[in-house]
């Protein structure tokens, strides 16, 4: 994300006054030190639900298109199996190095239009920008054994570079670690003290996040 998407900032505010939201009833994060309130209500994300709709019929199609050269479902699932096997602070760690090792790119150059989330297929053909790399390490993740309910994708203000911005958020136990493609270690949110959370969201639910 980037100065394209001031138009975007402005739709997630939108958002976020025009939906409803319920108190917290599920994982409480209050990531970087902020009130949180919850909703069910995925309706206005659609972005994200279309890309969870496509996700399973372009894995289908990845595995399919698999050549001897040239396979990126092994590839991924290389990934998700040598994840597998590691405790579950690791698996972040190794997830998030692993998926920043794919370019960046910002979608006006990639797809012609301001927004689009990536399924991994997507992402691993095409590359991506933040919110496909934070989508991509949520359902690598995911395979891997983390549950949802433990990651939101998060959509936050970049205080120091003044833009919007996408990471994963995982909890484990106690802690809710950031996976962030413009960091190559994984930090706790309580290190990180430039972000704004906007909204973050799961398959399940999403929050609204105010700081106090």
């Amino acid at each position: 994300m980037g100065a394209v998407f001031g138009k975007y900032f402005l739709l997630s505010l939108l958002l976020l006054c025009a939906y409803p939201v319920s108190a917290s009833a599920s994982l409480s994060m209050q990531l970087f030190g902020s009130h949180e309130s919850e909703s069910d209500n995925l309706a206005p994300f659609t972005k994200w639900t279309t890309m969870l709709q496509r996700e399973a019929s372009h894995r289908r199609k990845m595995k399919k298109s698999c050549r001897d050269d040239q396979c990126l479902y092994r590839q991924w699932q290389h990934i998700i199996d040598q994840a597998k096997t590691l405790s579950p602070l690791q698996k972040l760690i190794f997830v998030n190095r692993e998926i920043n090792r794919v370019p960046y790119i910002v979608d006006p150059q990639n797809w012609q239009m301001d927004d689009y989330w990536e399924t991994p297929y997507e992402f691993f053909v095409y590359s991506g920008d933040c919110e496909d790399f934070a989508i991509t390490k949520y359902l690598t993740l995911k395979q891997s054994g983390i549950s949802p309910d433990q990651m939101r994708i998060v959509v936050l203000q970049d205080n120091n570079l003044n833009l919007l911005h996408s990471v994963l958020a995982v909890r484990i136990e106690d802690e809710t670690y950031i996976l962030d493609n413009q960091f190559s270690q994984v930090m706790t949110d309580r290190a990180i003290h430039h972000y704004q959370p906007i909204y973050s969201i799961n398959e399940h639910h999403w929050w609204r996040h105010l700081l106090p």
